[in-house]
């Protein structure tokens, strides 16, 4: 599991880190469905701090996942991948990076990275 603690902290809305992912997932064009449902509290998307968050359900338990704009993906599946992962193929590596984080594309992005 990636934890976000280590790498941001959430529950600080002053912490310039959170305002830049903030404004990172507000530019990013592939997340514009995902805040129009957040907007309206559907499918699982919220936000927490100004940060865009879904919920769902894996193995019985509710994770919370950071919606990760499109500049920062790449570097969070080499990260799953290669030093994590122990070069896993496509299930385990989106199954690892998906109890932490999501976005729209992420299953054919785990793809092409292991293609």
């Amino acid at each position: 599991m990636l934890p976000l603690d280590s790498l941001i902290d959430i529950d600080n809305p002053n912490d310039t880190k959170v305002s830049e992912l903030a404004d990172e997932q507000r530019a990013d064009e592939t997340l514009s469905g995902a805040f129009e449902f957040a907007k309206l509290s559907k499918g699982g998307y919220y936000f927490k701090n100004g940060i865009l968050f879904h919920r769902t359900k894996i193995l019985n338990n509710f994770v919370e996942r950071l919606a990760v704009p499109k500049g920062r993906r790449r570097a969070l599946l080499e990260l799953a991948h290669d030093k994590l992962g122990c070069h896993l193929r496509v299930r385990r590596t989106r199954d690892r990076i998906g109890l932490s984080f999501m976005w729209p594309t992420m299953i054919k992005d785990v793809i092409i990275l292991l293609s």
